[in-house]
């Protein structure tokens, strides 16, 4: 039961690692790198969600990988078709 939560904290610090690269530990703090950085940042949370849900190591990665996917796949429609036509 331990193997899920694993790749649930494995992608949530994936997800932090990548906005603290993305914003350079905070010393680029332009709306472009925050943004992405909360991009990746939503990604790495869905991942660690998505992990939550299995029960075994492997079905873990796949729906981490699937809700990364799948959410960085929606704030992108978002941002750029639906966003702009507000």
């Amino acid at each position: 039961m331990n193997g899920p939560r694993i790749v649930s904290i494995i992608f949530a610090a994936l997800g932090l690692l990548g906005f603290l690269l993305i914003t350079g530990f905070f010393s680029n703090t332009s709306e472009t790198a925050l943004v992405n950085g909360f991009f990746v940042l939503l990604m790495g949370v869905a991942g660690a969600l998505g992990a939550m849900m299995a029960r075994s190591v492997g079905k873990a990665v796949a729906l981490a990988l699937l809700f990364s996917v799948l959410c960085g796949l929606a704030l992108t429609v978002f941002f750029q078709v639906i966003w702009p036509m507000l």
